[in-house]
C-alpha cells in the first residue's frame, strides 16, 4: 500500500502539484472516506460556532467601544452604529447556524470566506491598531479560512453528486 502511494505521489508530483483530495482519492480503504467526512464536519462546525460566538458575544451581548467606533468611522451603518452591530451579530448567528447544519454547504462556506475577507479589510482600514491585537480576529480568520478550504475541497464530491464510499 505504501509503495503504491509513493509511486502515485511521485507520478503526480512530476506532472503537477497534487491537491489534498487527489492524495486521498488514491486511498482505497472505506475508513478514509468516513474520516474525511468527519474532518469536513468538524471544520464546518468550527467555522459555524465561531460565527455564532462572534455574532452573539461581542456584537449583541457585550459590544465594545472600539467596535462601535470602528463601525462609526467606516460610515457603513444604518440607522446607528449600535443597532447596526446588533443586526450584524444576528446575521452572523444565522450564518453560523446555516454552516453548522450544512445547508447549501459549499455556498455557505464560500460566502463566509468572502465575508471574512471583507471584514478584515474594513476593520484594518478603520482600526489599523487591530493588526497588533493579540486577541484580534486576523489570525483567527486565517485559521477559519483554512477550515473553510477543507470543507470546500471535501464537499466537491458531494456537490457533483458522486458520494464517496463510507
Amino acid at each position: 500500500m505504501e509503495a503504491a502511494l509513493r509511486r502515485t505521489w511521485w507520478r503526480r508530483s512530476v506532472l503537477s502539484e497534487p491537491t489534498f483530495t487527489d492524495i486521498m482519492d488514491i486511498l482505497p480503504h472505506k475508513r478514509h472516506g468516513a474520516s474525511l467526512r468527519r474532518l469536513k464536519i468538524v471544520c464546518r462546525w468550527s467555522l459555524g460556532l465561531v460565527w455564532i460566538w462572534e455574532g452573539l458575544i461581542p456584537k449583541i451581548l457585550w459590544p465594545t467601544v472600539m467596535q462601535t467606533e470602528t463601525v462609526e468611522r467606516s460610515g457603513l451603518f444604518w440607522p446607528d452604529p449600535e443597532r447596526f452591530l446588533q443586526g450584524l451579530g444576528l446575521a452572523m448567528i444565522v450564518a453560523g447556524v446555516i454552516l453548522c447544519v450544512g445547508w447549501m454547504e459549499r455556498l455557505a462556506v464560500l460566502t463566509a470566506t468572502l465575508a471574512m475577507g471583507v471584514l478584515i479589510v474594513l476593520v484594518l482600514g478603520n482600526h489599523p491598531a487591530s493588526i497588533g491585537d493579540m486577541h484580534g480576529g486576523i489570525g483567527k480568520d486565517l485559521c477559519l479560512i483554512a477550515c473553510a478550504w477543507v470543507v470546500w475541497e471535501l464537499g466537491k464530491g458531494e456537490a457533483s453528486g458522486s458520494r464517496p464510499d463510507v
